[in-house]
């Protein structure tokens, strides 16, 4: 659902700048606007190749679960972030009901919530790999399993307690997992194109993951009592 999606808002997007004119040009000639749609169809790519790479796993029951959890993350934020883009690109006409991207922004931010709430799953999936380690191959892989060995070797069993540690860890599993998938899938289509979208969202990949292996900023509680606490 969520691929179908993102492909019907991004078909919209690109027919909207091939056909809007701005200071005498269409909107795709502007080189922010062709990042914005490189953006769109990595992250499309990579959906469509998780959601393959989990259906591969249809034996594998423990497998299964994992990918599941990771694609549908991925694929529901992911999701979010093209129709987002989509009605970024559409301007003022994006919240016309009649262009359909209103529905199409409307319905994907609810796949971030049914079905288990991303960041409740995050946790989940982090907790998973804590509990269970597994063997996690490519670079981003070596380096998620080093950050994961060497939380577990300084927390010990309090690391189950870590929400925000874990979340986190969840989220670089996600990304790698999504990676993983669209790698895969360039090899199978063997293609220039299909190489392209890959390689475009490994750097989208390596610009999310970085900040990931950071502690969290101090204070965050602090800030948070202040919000919640009666004055």
């Amino acid at each position: 659902g969520c691929c179908g999606a993102a492909q019907t808002a991004l078909n919209l997007a690109v027919a909207h700048v091939a056909t809007r004119r701005q200071f005498g040009r269409p909107l795709a000639a502007f080189e922010v606007v062709r990042g914005q749609l490189a953006e769109m169809a990595a992250l499309l790519f990579a959906m469509e190749a998780l959601v393959e790479h989990t259906c591969a796993a249809q034996d594998d029951v423990p497998l299964l679960a994992a990918r599941s959890r990771a694609a549908k993350i991925f694929c529901s934020e992911a999701d979010w972030e093209v129709c987002d883009l989509a009605v970024q690109l559409h301007g003022g006409a994006g919240f016309i009901e009649e262009t359909g991207l209103p529905l199409l922004l409307r319905d994907a931010r609810i796949t971030r919530i049914f079905e288990g709430a991303n960041d409740v799953l995050l946790v989940a999936h982090g907790t998973a790999e804590v509990s269970a380690p597994t063997v996690l191959g490519s670079t981003l892989g070596e380096r998620i399993a080093s950050h994961r060995d060497e939380l577990r070797a300084r927390l010990g069993v309090k690391l189950l307690n870590r929400q925000r540690l874990l979340h986190r860890l969840g989220r670089l599993l996600v990304l790698r997992e999504a990676l993983e998938a669209a790698e895969r899938r360039a090899e199978a289509i063997g293609t220039v194109a299909a190489h392209a979208l890959a390689l475009h969202f490994a750097q989208l990949v390596s610009a999310r993951a970085e900040p990931l292996f950071t502690e969290p900023a101090p204070g965050i509680d602090a800030i948070a009592r202040a919000l919640t606490e009666p004055r």
